[in-house]
């Protein structure tokens, strides 16, 4: 595989970049809300600044005259809809308009006349911006998206149901869950071997190590009467803190059961929740130092003793906060002849970010266009193929319970007479998917992603042509992003890449039709973007590379970032798995002599020149890019995640 690095990195810029001296007094860097020529402005009374620049010493401006035009014909023939008049002082920051109400969806035109303290008058140079909806409307546009979703194997908090039933002949039931890998995952068993004393039993393994977490006499619920019967096991996984341990709530036909009462060799007091007399603690790793993503969903399925029958049915994992099905067995019974070896299958990766799109037809020349677009969630919208702007991770983060706000664009230059294409991929952003570490922020908003859009195109004789996401526009849940969020990374499988769905004529016929979301609720505020957007600001190339093992490269950048990398020319067979970790120091060269515990010098001596990750503890930062194949080269820049990084 050969390959080729950069970052990108991801922030906020707002320098006002000064002029250089020059012969004369000049008035410069006009803006509007603070931004140069912005579109999109909602505010009724926007703000203007403008600076004065001169090779002259002790230049300054003792007034000014700030008027602003519906066009620019009007600006330079008097033809204002504000005019300050003589304003004499020095500010120049911030000033308000005060004139008439302004037009949603116009652009209005303005400059300023500055006195200076010799008492001569220097003009800017005309300058815009432009209001977006302002109470428009959006032109009965509607929420769309996908009601499918999905789980990710990364998953903190989830809840598991199934049905078993012990045939006569046999007496255990295994069913296992976050299973990482042979060696690292967590059985729950149901034991009805001792008459009369059936036992639910909590196992889990760490680095291949074998530990019974919980005993528990089920012997009340699991009768010698009804042992062989069918019965319903229900397990509510969550992780608390810095996702370091795992907490299981377990019941059994709908009576949950408590470790501590009723058996003699019940858990230790630090395994068991102090907050929660049924809640069972699973702490893999005590110290705390080795953990990244052990306590999580990944696989599921059977861990059956050899010889030992049992049928596992009807399995199903959701999750509480917003009651949502994440994952449903399509097979309806599993019938077990255990072997002692794990068999697990993975409920995750099954459905994929939401891809939205529609064809448009335009009959005429097109003069202008401009796109107003909200989500909840985040989005990446395309008209024939193109990204409609260098921004990230729009429309930002509000607390969408109350506010949510929308992006303007003009995309004049993207559309053409004929067949058009437009589409938009939604991620989870900071609606949905874990923002912080407790079960409360996870999907805080919502689960399930939506977005809204309205497109309005005027045409070279005037007439106009308005297009809303509806019920016209299409849904595919098998794309390529096939896991995404801000604080666990993403995955990206480029075998399920579809060629050409942003373009124009794509035959979406075997796409199915958005699912229409029901609109926020009425005192939730939908306003346009406030701030400067999230762009790339720096690229960076790595200025180091090393192998410390076999297969494992390290790119260093010098620089803490915080951003994503772009891998270019990389060339591998379908399927090859190219994982990508994150961290801020490596472990050193020089080899200490004296380590802090738990750390040893033969740990050192293995980890040498590799990636520090450690200190993330539980915290996801991982991306995941799944191979093509093609044979030109393949380049994957992350979309709906950032990462802090050297």
């Amino acid at each position: 595989m050969t390959l080729r690095t950069k970052a990108f990195i991801v922030g906020l810029f707002s320098l006002l970049v000064g002029v250089s001296a020059s012969a004369q007094t000049q008035i410069v860097n006009l803006r509007t809300e603070s931004m140069e020529t912005p579109i999109g402005i909602d505010d009724a009374r926007p703000y203007f600044s403008w600076q004065m620049t001169s090779d002259r010493i002790g230049a300054s401006q003792r007034a000014y005259r700030l008027t602003v035009a519906a066009s620019q014909e009007d600006l330079a023939e008097g033809k204002f809809v504000y005019d300050s008049g003589m304003s004499f002082g020095d500010s120049s920051i911030n000033i308000p308009y005060k004139g008439v109400a302004l037009r949603g969806a116009t652009r209005y035109f303005w400059k300023v006349d500055v006195m200076d303290e010799q008492g001569n008058m220097v003009s800017s140079e005309p300058t815009w911006f432009e209001t977006g909806l302002m109470g428009l409307g959006w032109s009965r546009a509607q929420w769309i998206g996908s009601e499918n979703i999905g789980a990710s194997k990364y998953r903190t908090f989830f809840n598991i149901d199934y049905d078993v039933q012990i045939p006569v002949g046999s007496t255990k039931a295994t069913f296992a869950y976050s299973v990482k890998d042979k060696n690292n995952y967590i059985t729950v068993e149901l034991d009805v071997a001792e008459k009369n004393a059936a036992k639910f039993i909590v196992r889990y393994a760490v680095d291949g190590e074998v530990k019974t977490l919980s005993t528990i006499d089920v012997s009340d619920i699991v009768t010698e009467a009804n042992k062989n019967q069918k019965h319903s096991v229900r397990l509510e996984v969550s992780t608390p803190g810095y996702h370091l341990k795992s907490n299981l709530i377990a019941s059994i036909d709908g009576v949950m059961l408590k470790p501590t009462q009723g058996v003699s060799n019940a858990p230790a007091r630090e395994n068991v929740s102090s907050g929660n007399p049924y809640q069972m603690v699973i702490t893999p790793y005590p110290g705390g130092e080795y953990i990244t993503d052990w306590a999580r969903l990944h696989s599921i399925g059977f861990k059956q003793p050899k010889g030992q029958k049992a049928e596992f049915s009807n399995i199903k994992i959701w999750e509480s906060n917003w009651n949502t099905v994440l994952y449903t067995d399509p097979v309806e019974t599993h019938k077990v002849t255990g072997n002692g070896a794990l068999q697990v299958w993975e409920p995750y990766g099954l459905v994929s970010a939401p891809m939205l799109r529609r064809n448009v037809e335009l009959a005429k020349p097109v003069k202008s266009a401009r796109l107003y677009v909200t989500a909840r969630g985040i989005y990446e919208f395309y008209i024939n193929g193109q990204r409609v702007s260098n921004d990230y991770f729009n429309p930002g983060w509000t607390d969408y319970r109350y506010r949510i706000m929308y992006n303007s664009y003009d995309v004049s230059s993207m559309l053409k007479q004929g067949s058009n294409g437009i589409g938009a991929m939604l991620g989870s952003g900071w609606y949905s998917d874990l923002n912080i570490f407790t079960s409360v922020n996870v999907d805080p908003y919502g689960i399930k992603q939506s977005m809204m859009a309205k497109l309005v195109v005027t045409f070279e004789d005037g007439t106009s042509q308005t297009v809303v996401t509806d019920g016209n526009w299409k849904k595919y849940d098998n794309g390529p992003v096939v896991r995404n969020g801000f604080q666990f990374g993403e995955d990206y499988d480029a075998r399920k890449e579809v060629d050409g769905w942003k373009d124009g004529g794509f035959d979406d016929s075997a796409w199915e039709k958005a699912d229409i979301f029901e609109r926020p609720a009425a005192p939730v505020q939908i306003q346009a973007y406030v701030g400067l957007p999230i762009q790339n600001n720096i690229t960076l190339d790595a200025i180091s590379v090393s192998e410390p093992v076999k297969g494992t490269f390290v790119y260093d950048f010098g620089k803490n970032v915080v951003g994503v990398p772009r891998l270019e020319g990389m060339k591998g067979k379908s399927g090859q798995v190219i994982n990508l970790r994150y961290g801020e120091m490596i472990y050193p060269e020089t080899i200490p002599t004296d380590p802090v515990a738990p750390y040893t010098i033969e740990m050192y001596k293995k980890m040498k020149g590799q990636v520090y990750v450690e200190n993330y503890r539980g915290a996801i930062s991982i991306d995941n890019y799944i191979m093509r194949g093609k044979k030109e080269g393949e380049t994957y820049q992350p979309i709906f995640t950032d990462h802090g990084f050297r």
